[in-house]
């Protein structure tokens, strides 16, 4: 099976809302202390509109009309500077047509090396593609079936390189495999009164996260996972670790490539928020079918690895979006979203990668199981 090469596409729509709490965990390094002290300032106001968000829902509560006027004024003015923040960001890492053109051209010049069984450098498979990333400004190689030696290749690529074979050409090879299962969970596998994502659900021993509500074109509401998490139609889904939720209603293949996704017609009532700490949730308030804009920061909300932050590197034609963030097993399905009080959900994800995690799009999770 052959696939075309893939080069990120630089999407002209900036994201509205995004930012929202974190549990402890910073995002994956940034580029220059100018870019970590932007991301910084960012979070700083995200947990200020956190807590005014918080005043907010007391204030509605108690029926307080003044103050709900009020305090909504402040989030949104929050939002404003947030917004400059991350636009900012977009600034410190644009690259000109004719830097992304010159990474475009070495990224094929090394793709077709790797691809020769010819070449001193063939790693013994052929990469079945490559994306350029205007975050790393590299060219980024993918393989998906496992090369043997993988540290011997690596380090026939680097010595080639130094010869100058490859002189001045910023690369690096990515190995994907598919998540395991083995979790290590706190409060999220609690019995918990809402279904919501990011909570953990179990299929025949094994645990992945629970993504997002979702409606199905029939009507059905319950909420979305992964095929390789639900293992096949019909079957009952927990919520970690006993109470049964739901049975699966429509799955996908899970084949690299498609849509590793299925829908579970739930039993207990599925809200639209997301758990990303003990006692912390928040709401879902659109969904997208556009990719964020290249250097968005975003969140996953995974059973293992909590809540972590990452910025969008573009999408790979096989492997979906690709994400600067370290997952592991469990966060399988884990959503994918903006930071804010207002979060949309991008996409879930599916698998986690030797330098990224990568995620399947709302558009296509949207396709393959006919939601509304």
């Amino acid at each position: 099976m052959t696939y075309k090469n893939a080069k990120i596409v630089l999407f002209a729509g900036l994201i509205a809302a995004m930012i929202l709490p974190f549990s402890g965990m910073t995002i994956a390094e940034a580029e220059s202390q100018k870019e970590k002290t932007l991301f910084e300032k960012f979070m700083t106001l995200a947990h200020k509109q956190k807590e005014i968000q918080t005043k907010l829902i007391t204030a509605e509560h108690s029926g307080d009309e003044f103050n709900i006027d009020k305090l909504q004024k402040s989030i949104d003015t929050i939002q404003k500077k947030m917004d400059v923040l991350q636009y900012k960001y977009y600034d410190s890492i644009a690259m000109s047509d004719s830097e992304i053109r010159v990474l475009e051209e070495n990224g094929l010049k090394v793709f077709n090396e790797l691809s020769n069984p010819d070449s001193s450098l063939y790693l013994g498979v052929s990469p079945d593609g490559y994306f350029v990333s205007q975050i790393s400004k590299k060219t980024h190689l993918i393989f998906e079936e496992s090369i043997s030696n993988t540290f011997s290749a690596v380090a026939k690529l680097q010595s080639n390189d130094n010869k100058g074979e490859f002189n001045g050409m910023a690369y690096s090879v990515g190995f994907p495999q598919k998540t395991s299962h083995f979790i290590s969970c706190s409060d999220r596998e609690d019995d918990c009164n809402y279904l919501m994502g990011g909570l953990a659900v179990e299929e025949g021993g094994e645990t992945s996260t629970m993504s997002f509500w979702a409606k199905h074109d029939n009507g059905d509401i319950g909420f979305v996972m992964t095929a390789h998490g639900a293992n096949a139609q019909g079957n009952t889904i927990d919520q970690y670790p006993t109470r049964d939720v739901g049975v699966v209603d429509v799955i996908t293949s899970e084949s690299w490539g498609e849509c590793d996704c299925a829908f579970v017609d739930a039993s207990e009532t599925v809200v639209e928020r997301v758990h990303y700490a003990a006692n912390d949730a928040d709401s879902i308030t659109s969904y997208s079918t556009s990719n964020p804009s290249i250097g968005t920061w975003l969140q996953i909300s995974g059973v293992s690895s909590g809540t972590i932050f990452g910025t969008y590197e573009g999408n790979h034609s096989i492997y979906g979006m690709m994400i600067d963030a370290d997952t592991s097993g469990g966060d399988s399905g884990a959503p994918v979203t903006s930071i804010g009080s207002y979060i949309t959900v991008y996409g879930m994800v599916h698998a986690d990668g030797s330098s990224y995690t990568y995620a399947t799009t709302y558009a296509d999770i949207k396709s393959a199981l006919d939601l509304q």
